[in-house]
């Protein structure tokens, strides 16, 4: 059966079972390796096969990775997730039903990466990799990008700042577990070590550094960093300088 949004007689939001309208739903849970218990919800993207069969139309030759939350079929449709992925965020809070905040709000479903996998070997893009975003850094050299910051030449904030946006992003928990699919088309690359760099160009990466486009991590964390005295000032410590002056 297939869940529907229907209004009741008080114009309310209600959720209706009734038959699938598309033959392609039943088309991809006859496909799975497995059974889903009587009364499991789950989300199914029927846009998946049209969206990858325009990639690959506009891919000769190439990669695409596509980083998200998400999970293989196994793991997505177990039981623990009976009651499905959807997901609504306000203000990047968590929330509960998708009937609330109608507009104002994020409505999101977890990945199935087996289904972009599959549907994308039909496509002509073949899977080289499938692993977590932390795995991935570790593989392009954020140890050494780390190690960089420790000695690099900036202040015991900024040092501190960096350090933690580094570590947010492989945090397992956190962003860390975001998974990253790498499949490509035309390029003779048959593992995923040959798109490791090489010791020579991983060695010259540096560290990316936050800047005030980012988010600022630690006074999300510790506000009382925040109230550093030169961090109030916009123009430098030349500005901060003359700024003392003029005041004695």
């Amino acid at each position: 059966l297939e869940l529907y949004v229907a209004l009741d007689e008080a114009g309310e939001f209600v959720e209706v079972m009734n038959r699938s309208s598309t033959p392609l739903i039943v088309e991809h849970l006859s496909s799975l390796p497995f059974a889903l218990a009587n009364g499991q919800r789950g989300e199914i993207s029927l846009q998946v096969r049209p969206w990858l069969n325009d990639l690959a139309r506009a891919l000769s030759q190439g990669f695409l990775i596509t980083i998200d939350y998400g999970y293989e079929a196994s793991e997505l449709y177990a039981p623990q997730r009976r009651f499905g992925t959807l997901q609504t965020y306000y203000r990047h809070t968590e929330g509960s039903s998708p009937y609330q905040r109608i507009g104002r709000q994020d409505i999101t479903a977890h990945v199935d990466f087996s289904l972009l996998q599959s549907e994308g070997k039909q496509a002509g893009l073949n899977t080289l990799s499938y692993m977590t975003q932390t795995e991935l850094l570790g593989t392009l050299g954020i140890e050494k990008m780390t190690q960089q910051l420790r000695s690099a030449a900036l202040s015991q904030y900024e040092r501190n700042a960096n350090m933690m946006g580094l570590r947010e992003l492989v945090k397992p928990d956190g962003l860390g577990g975001f998974k990253v699919l790498i499949q490509e088309k035309g390029t003779g690359v048959t593992s995923p070590s040959q798109l490791e760099p090489p010791e020579l160009i991983s060695q010259r990466l540096h560290a990316p550094l936050l800047t005030r486009r980012h988010m600022p991590l630690m006074e999300g964390r510790y506000p009382h960093t925040v109230w550093e005295m030169p961090s109030l000032w916009d123009e430098g410590d030349e500005a901060w300088d003359a700024t003392q002056s003029n005041a004695l």
